[in-house]
């Protein structure tokens, strides 16, 4: 079991341990990492999201207003990198992404090792290959937006991922992520009882911070542009138990909200990369 950091090599420091792993962190570009004996990620996560997706796709598959509304937000923020006509979506699960985008004219592409079935499936302007993206063989400069929604976390070599995205991104093409942020106000308040600390039952295999997303995007050449989070709860100090006060600390929490956000604190944190242009 090696505790040396996977983007930058550094030796991290353990921060606690859980009946699961060792949390260490690195020093230098803030990364943290669950050390655990026999963990294979890819093995655990195609596992876990085959069940959760790929042998529910008749249910998982359907798009909901709101979903789309979501979706159509995301898209119309993209769409001024429209090229190439190209779109990307890492970890794509049953497609829902892609249906949108595929409606809103995007040549849209998916890659999910654990998305077998729904790779078979004939969809007008939509191909998924269940592979890991470094396996697909997609071209260089190929794709005007890459999206990777809770992918970075399942990723144990995610300096080799955001590598194989700066090349098939064109210039002046982005990558957006979405991802759990560990140094949240919520992660921190709570500490090891976050529930995103979950190793062998959600794949969580690692954690980023915006330090983190800076550090891999200039060692791939990447410039990082925008940064968003959202979300703060203190939920996981109750864990199952239920309290008179969860209330009232669940509306204490939705008016700190727009601190939270304006301050990059939420739970969830998104960021923006974009190749620069030749």
């Amino acid at each position: 079991m090696t505790t040396a950091c996977p983007i930058c090599t550094s030796d991290t420091v353990s921060l606690w341990k859980t009946d699961e792993a060792d949390y260490r962190r690195c020093p230098k570009c803030d990364y943290l990492k669950p050390c655990a004996t026999g963990l294979k990620p890819l093995e655990l996560n195609v596992q876990i999201y085959t069940e959760k997706f790929d042998e529910r796709l008749s249910t998982v598959s359907v798009v909901d207003p709101k979903r789309a509304r979501k979706y159509g937000r995301l898209l119309a923020a993209v769409a001024s990198r429209r090229s190439t006509g190209n779109f990307l979506d890492i970890g794509c699960g049953a497609g829902r992404l892609l249906q949108v985008a595929a409606a809103r004219q995007w040549q849209a592409f998916g890659a999910d090792p654990a998305m077998t079935n729904a790779a078979s499936q004939k969809r007008d302007g939509i191909t998924i290959v269940p592979r890991v993206l470094q396996e697909c063989g997609f071209e260089d400069g190929f794709f005007d937006v890459v999206h990777a929604n809770e992918v970075a976390e399942h990723v144990p070599d995610v300096s080799d991922l955001v590598g194989e995205i700066a090349r098939i991104l064109r210039p002046g093409g982005v990558v957006v992520f979405r991802t759990p942020h560990y140094r949240s106000w919520s992660a921190r308040l709570v500490g090891s009882r976050w529930r995103q600390y979950g190793l062998w039952g959600k794949g969580h295999v690692g954690f980023l911070s915006v330090k983190t997303f800076r550090y891999l995007f200039s060692q791939h050449s990447l410039r990082l542009n925008r940064v968003e989070t959202q979300h703060f709860s203190v939920r996981d100090w109750w864990g199952e138990k239920r309290s008179p006060l969860r209330r009232i600390v669940h509306r204490v929490c939705r008016l700190v909200e727009p601190i939270v956000r304006l301050t990059h604190n939420g739970e969830r944190l998104t960021v923006w990369g974009e190749k620069p242009s030749a």
